[in-house]
């Protein structure tokens, strides 16, 4: 089985060696710098580097060979979700599509955008497998993208040492169901790397003093660094509750 990736240096050596050219390399170079940008300081809930999840997640689409494109949108998969722009808000703006197209291009942005709106409802899992043959190209290679980012967040047991929730989607079945899915849809490297994960995660345990309790990604900082008053503000509860009905009766216009 490959091993993901965890680090820029080790996606580089993955590609080179699938012979990816000296121009694509460049690029996918500057799409990591970008995403080093906007996840800086971020975390998993298991205290992994949000960057080495991204990296993952591109590794893991970089064995399946797939297009450049992917895995350029998985190093950038969750920027609308995650990233930080400096404006202290998530979601999409235009001058943030603006800031990812010029660095990935029109196709890869829209794919992180449409990504950004899947949300992680395990229904979904088994829409895709009642459609797995029907899918739309732009609907298939959202399917990849989320398996990609599975395979990572399973991958060195991250899912264990981390509290999962509550939620159905974070459920060892519904990550196993994963692996038929990718069958369905002819990824037979990603349904392996599913399937290999699995049987590792099925019966391991990890010391209890190294899990967390978060169930979210979380941001620290250096201790140099100080919340601009404005963007405190912005994150208030009530002001975000203001600010997300503006947005949504802005769209509807």
């Amino acid at each position: 089985m490959p091993e993901l990736a965890q680090t820029n240096l080790q996606l580089y050596n993955q590609l080179v060696a699938r012979g990816w050219s000296p121009g694509a390399l460049a690029d996918v170079r500057r799409t990591y710098e970008l995403a080093t940008e906007l996840f800086s300081g971020q975390l998993r809930p298991s205290g992994k580097t949000f960057v080495a999840h991204l990296v993952g997640t591109a590794s893991a689409l970089a064995a399946t060979d797939a297009r450049a494109d992917l895995v350029h949108a998985g190093l950038l998969h969750a920027v609308y979700t995650h990233g930080e722009f400096g404006d202290g808000r998530r979601g999409a703006t235009d001058a943030k599509r603006s800031t990812v197209r010029a660095t990935v291009g029109p196709a890869v942005e829209q794919l992180v955008m449409a990504y950004a709106a899947l949300g992680h409802r395990s229904a979904l899992v088994d829409d895709w497998m009642g459609r797995a043959s029907t899918l739309s190209a732009p609907e298939r290679d959202l399917v990849v993208l989320r398996l990609a980012n599975e395979v990572d967040d399973h991958a060195d047991l991250g899912m264990r040492f981390a509290d999962r929730g509550t939620g159905a989607s974070a459920a060892d079945a519904v990550f196993a169901r994963m692996g038929d899915l990718a069958d369905e849809i002819g990824e037979a490297t990603l349904a392996d790397l599913i399937r290999h994960v699995s049987a590792i995660e099925r019966d391991a345990t990890v010391p209890t003093v190294l899990r967390t309790s978060v169930t979210r990604s979380w941001m620290t900082a250096p201790r140099s660094h100080r919340l601009r008053l404005e963007i405190a503000f912005r994150r208030l509860p009530a002001v975000h509750r203001a600010y997300e009905v503006l947005v949504r009766r802005t769209r509807r216009r």
